[in-house]
């Protein structure tokens, strides 16, 4: 199995393994501040910043490493340093809303586009080769200016020879949406399916991603889609090298979160491949693609509010951007986001300048400054219904039935507004929300 070493990530990130767990440190909090001035000399312009997405399985906000109390998720968390220190470094969202599964918020973020308008509700649906995908839509509008790369899980198509040519320089990874066995899986490239033995895919993933970047002579777009911690044949697992990991909590939340810390140990990995120069110049992204799993939920989100659902459990996921330009540091934002809104704001980062569409807003200004929000609604759906959120309600239309909850007061969804009359600002909240689901369709 190939071995990262981890130097010194230049005084942004310092990973120490200790006995028990990894454990990240700075020599320099301020390094991205102190970095962001510095002129790129690699022969791109800094107006084309390079951009690093990276997508969790299976992470909802009761999993994520830093304190989501707001949002009333509590529990055992994952030690993840390189994820904690990308928040210290930047900007977390605590409501950025996806799907309940992976697919749909997948395409959500690569067409910038809801459910209602790619036909992707469900895990197994397939993306239309006819779509401007992201990669193809920023190099139709910046003269060509980017490498776009996809490494690990695709799960948007049947197979990985339909990936290039919808705009993506290079793809490298899993085309299902899960593995049977994280040490021996299919690998697609090129179109060709082979066999990896004793490699773990996290690992895999990393190396990918690594070799293409350092390879790289332009400005690039690395989209790293890990399978952690989606269950091998529904089971959780023990990573290798255990005992740096957590070793508390029951036998499955005890996996699922080993699986997360080994992720974060190659994000580590990842980052501390970046040189100087490219650290400098480069957006990094970290988002969950939907919900927990319903057997390792926590509270707030067990008993069916977790993964496969339209509650907060399923659709509220961790979600952090640091690095270049980004000078909130530190800072959780409140404003309504979601997954469609990746596609004009990764856009808007590379220079496209006519970025937001339809259906996807740049929210680039906010890690700036506190612009408010840059959407009034945001919108999932799954095979079974639909949601609407905005800064105070949330409606739910599940099976025919529809639920309306207060968020500020009442986050885990358990009084429904709709059996009582009405406030005047719940009923303008429903009556906008019921406007926007025609306007979506």
């Amino acid at each position: 199995m190939k071995k990262i070493t981890t130097p010194l990530f230049l005084g942004m990130i310092l990973i120490v393994v200790s006995c028990s767990k990894s454990i990240i440190e700075s020599s320099d909090d301020d390094f991205m501040e102190d970095v962001k001035t510095e002129e790129p000399t690699n022969g791109y312009s800094a107006e084309n910043p390079n951009v690093l997405l990276i997508i969790a399985d299976d992470m909802g906000m009761d999993a994520s490493p830093y304190d989501t109390s707001s949002n009333g998720a509590r529990g055992l968390k994952p030690i993840m340093p390189n994820v904690q220190k990308l928040y210290e470094n930047g900007v977390r969202f605590e409501n950025a809303w996806v799907y309940p599964t992976c697919s749909p918020t997948r395409a959500a973020i690569i067409t910038g586009k809801p459910a209602t308008q790619t036909g992707i509700y469900k895990p197994g649906d397939h993306l239309s080769g006819t779509e401007k995908i992201l990669q193809a839509f920023i190099n139709e509008n910046t003269n060509d200016t980017y490498d776009t790369g996809v490494f690990g899980k695709w799960h948007l198509s049947a197979n990985s020879s339909v990936i290039e040519p919808m705009g993506i320089t290079t793809y490298k990874g899993t085309v299902g949406g899960g593995v049977s066995d994280y040490y021996s899986w299919p690998l697609s490239e090129d179109g060709i399916t082979t066999t990896i033995s004793d490699y773990y895919t996290t690992t895999a993933y990393t190396d990918y991603a690594i070799d293409w970047i350092q390879e790289r002579k332009k400005p690039w777009f690395c989209w790293v889609a890990y399978n952690a911690a989606h269950t091998a044949s529904d089971e959780f697992h023990t990573p290798k090298d255990a005992n740096m990991y957590t070793t508390t909590g029951t036998k499955n939340i005890r996996m699922y979160m080993q699986m997360l810390e080994a992720m974060d140990y190659e994000i580590g990995n990842l980052l501390n491949s970046l040189d100087a120069e490219t650290i400098a110049n480069t957006v990094i992204i970290f988002i969950g693609d939907n919900g927990t799993p319903g057997k390792v939920a926590q509270n707030p989100f067990k008993n069916g509010n977790s993964k496969g659902s339209l509650h907060s459990g399923g659709v509220n996921t961790p979600f952090v951007v640091s690095g270049y330009e980004v000078d909130r540091k530190g800072v959780s934002e409140t404003a309504i986001i979601e997954g469609t809104d990746l596609y004009a704001t990764i856009a808007d980062i590379c220079g496209v300048e006519d970025h937001d569409t339809a259906f996807s807003k740049s929210f680039k200004d906010l890690l700036i400054n506190d612009v408010g929000s840059i959407r009034k609604i945001s919108f999932s759906a799954s095979g079974s219904g639909y949601t609407l959120r905005n800064d105070h309600f949330k409606m739910t239309v599940e099976d025919n039935i529809e639920y309306l909850y207060d968020m500020n007061s009442d986050y885990e969804e358990t009084n429904n507004l709709l059996s009582n009359t009405l406030s005047s600002d719940a009923q303008y909240a429903y009556d906008a929300f019921k406007t926007e689901y025609e306007r979506l369709k």
